[in-house]
Formats: C-alpha cells, structure tokens, sequence
C-alpha cells in the first residue's frame, strides 16, 4: 500500500490504507433490460455456442510446474454453463454462474506468458485457474475473448448489466499541469498533477484524482472522513479541521499541520463524492505555507466544483475542463526520447524510463499486492477488464495488452521473485545459474516451437550487482521468431529477472530504450 501512494500527500495516503481495507466489493447493477432485449455489448448473441481449444495450458496464479511453466497440458471448453478443463493428469469444472472475474496476467516466476485467470466462487471459497494457449499462445486472445463474454451472457441471464463507468473532474487554475503519476491497482487508482519544474518525488503543489471501485458497497462517506479526522487529531491536536459541507453524496473538508511529528507541512482542500461505481477523492495540496487567502478561495471553489461523470469511452483517468494538463493522456503511443526516474518499488530498486510511461502491478491487480510478480512499464494504461465490460471496452483491452506482448507496443517487464539458494548481489552461482535458464527455455518454447541456436548467456554487472545477460531465440513451424533478452540480478531476498520478448519484427526497434533503461537501473539492497 505504501509503494502504491508513494507520491500522494499525507491525507490520501491515510484515505488509500484505510480504503484499500475494503477489498474489492461487487459492482452495482444497473436495472436489468426488457425480457428478451439483450444490452449492448452483453454478449448474449456471440456466446450460444460453447468454444474447445486443444492444446491449453493450465496452471493457478500461485502455482507453476516444477520445471515447466504449467501444471498441466490438454483441453479447455468454454461453454454457457460451464468451464471445463481436462487433462491427463487434472479434471476442472467451473460454473459459469461462479464466475466473479476474468483478467489477463503475467504471473510469478514466468516472466514472458500472458495468462488468462478466471477468479470464480467455490463452497464460498474464493478460487482462481489460469489459461493460456501453448507455446507462442496463438489462441490466448480467443480464449480471453470466449471467456469475457460467455461469462457476460451469464452475468445477464442472472439479471446482471454492467455498472457504469464512471470518473472523477475537476477543473484547473489555468497554470501548465502536467501529469506526474498515475497507478491503477484494480481495487483504486490514482493520478497526480504536477507544476512545470517540479516531479512527484519534489513538489509544492499537487493535485490528486483517486477512485476505490466497488467502496461505496461498505462505507460511507462520513465515515471515511470521520476516521481521517480521529486520526489527524489525535496525532496533531493542534492542526486544523475545517468541514465545508457534508451529504451522503459529498464531504468537502479542510485541514493544515504545521510541526507535527510524523506529519508534513502542509494545507490540503479535499472532497469525497459517492459514485455508482465506488467512491471518488480530488484534492489540493500545497507545501508552500502559509497558503495565502486568494489561492485558498480559487482551490475551495475549484475542489467544490469537481464532480463524478459517467465514462462513455475506456481512458486513464484524468482531470477535465478549465485547463487541463495537455500531455496528460498516457494511452497514445509516442517516440519519446526523454527519460524520467521512477521510484515507485524504490525499496526494491530505482530505474529511469521514458516519459509518460505507467507501471501495472499483475500481483497487486489480482489482490495480491507484495515484493513478488510481474510488473509492466509502457506507454499504455493496462488497467483491469471486468466480465461485465461492454464489447468495445474488451477489444480495447485486448488490442492493448497484444500490441504490449508482440513488441508493437514498446514495454519493459520485470519478474520478481524469491531468490534461490546461491543468488546474491554479488553474483549467480553455477548450480542457480542452471536452475534460471531452465525456466527461460521453458517459457520460450511450447508445443511445435523450438530455441534456435544456444541461449547466449553473459556474467555482467546489473544494478550495482553481479548479475546475468540472456538472449534467447525461439521459432514456430511457420517460421515466426520470437526474441528474448533477460537481466538477471538478486539482493539476496528477491531475484528480479528484467526482460524484453517481441516478435522479431518489433525486437530490434524497442531494444535501444530497453537498454537505456537497463543502465540506469539500481538495486536498492545492494547499495
């Protein structure tokens, strides 16, 4: 939680550990559609038939193979009732009607796979399974997409349609915002502004947009503020506490610290707002103090303006109207020479990436947040898809995260997991050294595909550690190349394997940013 609100003022940190507390509740239905009017983009039409696919790979978000990336290898059929999956070894069967979640993943301790994972209901037991098709994973895609909407037409049947999308607004002081920050973890996200000169790691003022999907099921917003207010007090009982108005649907407060140990100083103007689809929080923050009376009343005016609208088209959030930052879409994909430092994990290590690059935490978008799992960087917001979305938000979800795993969208991926015995910022051993490029040839390679060659492994330093260079080439029967360059590092605890796998034809473009970044990669153990 803490790496998540890295760069947020004291308040929304406070508000993210005590929301994220909430776990990620049901959406709300809309009311359902006239008896036999199927809503746009319901599925109900595309899914009447069920799907086979030979060749499937299956394994669960925790657990792989003990060499192979899967634990078993055979059948799956996506039918209106049922999911079921079979092998030699393992027989599965999941209700449809069980079925809570659908979302694409690269899981721990396999690095170059996207899986599809189906969260589903068992005995009142939470439970997830993940697919994906062997080898270079032609039919994943299709997998994901049979999923989706079969498991839309069954959300339907039960009377279920999709919640609204919805995003938080507020309008700017007319001065040159630039986007900072932006993070979506699944169960909230949040985006933070900046002035020109100034970053997230140093600022003096900042403009926060948060959202806690599913929050308005179990809180409320008095509530909320209620418990920010207890806190603030007790740790600061000389700050001020000011509420400007107070509804079910909106809390606008107030407060400034000065001196209080544990706290920094500084004034924040803040609003909660009850959405249809979780709970929403804007908020001003300044560090230069005192804040003087003619910009307190423009951000009083400028927070109690800020509103919840309904999304028509799937974005990264952002603020609207009355000046908004102009680079502060991230979705467009762009040839950008500059880098910035993220330290959003700098506990682990610190790293400079292009400009208006995102990272996606798969663990933490699965409700797993921690040091392990796969973590993608890249231009695009590759932010969770419900079962309930409509068609047009699937496609486009799809589109991103295979445009990420071709190499036609440029991206950096790093695999964090527990390190062997013989991993160690000061080098690889033999024997661990064997077990890594075991599992590199297994995730390159499935059925009818082959390494090309011998990987090319080479000890260099990466980080300020020992660690290892590894290329590797793999090839399918109809000729298609796949490439894959590793780094491979530990600190001892974590071992971090930073990759890039494209398609041949994208490899060699995305390969100069990829190592650029490499070189300015830090393990933070290790110093």
């Amino acid at each position: 939680m803490r790496q998540f609100a890295r760069f947020a003022s004291h308040g929304a940190v406070l508000l993210l550990v005590g929301l994220a507390t909430l776990g990620r509740a049901a959406d709300t239905p809309d009311s359902p559609a006239p008896e036999g009017v199927s809503p746009p983009g319901s599925g109900v039409g595309e899914a009447s038939s069920p799907r086979e696919f030979k060749g499937v790979w299956y394994r669960t978000p925790e657990k792989r193979g003990a060499i192979a990336v899967f634990l078993a290898s055979g059948d799956l059929t996506v039918g209106a009732d049922t999911v079921s999956f079979e092998s030699k070894k393992i027989r599965l069967t999941i209700a449809m009607a069980s079925v809570k979640r659908v979302v694409s993943a690269r899981l721990p301790n396999d690095p170059v796979n996207v899986w599809i994972v189906v969260e589903y209901d068992e005995g009142g037991s939470s439970k997830a399974a993940a697919f994906k098709d062997a080898g270079f994973g032609r039919d994943t895609q299709a997998i994901h997409t049979a999923l989706l909407s079969l498991s839309r037409a069954a959300a339907f049947a039960r009377g279920e349609s999709p919640a609204p999308r919805e995003k938080a607004t507020i309008a700017f002081d007319g001065r040159s915002w630039k986007q900072g920050f932006q993070k979506d973890a699944g169960t909230q996200t949040i985006t933070e502004y900046v002035l020109p000169g100034e970053t997230v790691n140093g600022w003096t003022e900042l403009v926060s947009v948060q959202t806690f999907p599913g929050a308005q099921e179990t809180k409320t917003l008095a509530a909320i503020a209620g418990d920010f207010k207890d806190k603030l007090l007790k740790e600061c009982p000389d700050a001020l506490w000011r509420v400007h108005k107070e509804s079910p649907d909106e809390v606008m407060h107030e407060f400034r610290t000065t001196g209080c140990r544990g706290w920094e100083d500084q004034h924040e103007i803040a609003k909660l707002m009850m959405g249809r689809s979780g709970i929403f929080r804007v908020s001003y923050t300044n560090h230069k103090r005192p804040l003087d009376d003619e910009r307190r009343a423009q951000w009083v005016a400028l927070v109690g303006a800020a509103r919840v609208e309904a999304e028509v088209e799937r974005a990264v959030p952002k603020a609207i109207a009355g000046g908004a930052p102009p680079d502060a879409d991230v979705g467009e994909r762009g040839e950008r020479a500059e880098f910035e430092p993220y330290e959003g994990l700098k506990e682990q290590f610190t790293i400079a990436l292009p400009v208006g690059w995102q990272a996606h935490d798969q663990s933490a978008d699965l409700g797993h947040p921690g040091p392990y799992g796969v973590v993608i960087f890249s231009p695009v917001n590759l932010g969770r898809t419900e079962v309930t979305d409509v068609q047009k938000q699937l496609e486009e979800s799809l589109r991103a995260l295979e445009g990420v795993d071709s190499g036609k969208t440029p991206s950096l991926m790093v695999d964090r997991h527990k390190a062997l015995r013989g991993m160690s910022c000061d080098g690889i051993d033999d024997k661990a050294r064997k077990r890594v490029l075991d599992i590199y040839e297994s995730s390159s390679i499935g059925k009818s595909s082959h390494l090309v060659g011998t990987p090319e492994v080479e000890a260099v330093s990466v980080g300020g550690c020992q660690g290892l260079r590894v290329r590797l080439r793999a090839r399918d029967p109809e000729g298609n190349e796949e490439l894959t360059l590793v780094y491979a590092v530990s600190d001892g605890k974590v071992a971090y394997d930073f990759f890039l796998r494209n398609q041949k034809e994208f490899f060699e473009k995305n390969l100069p940013t990829f190592e650029k970044a490499i070189t300015t990669l830090k393990i933070s153990a290790g110093h």
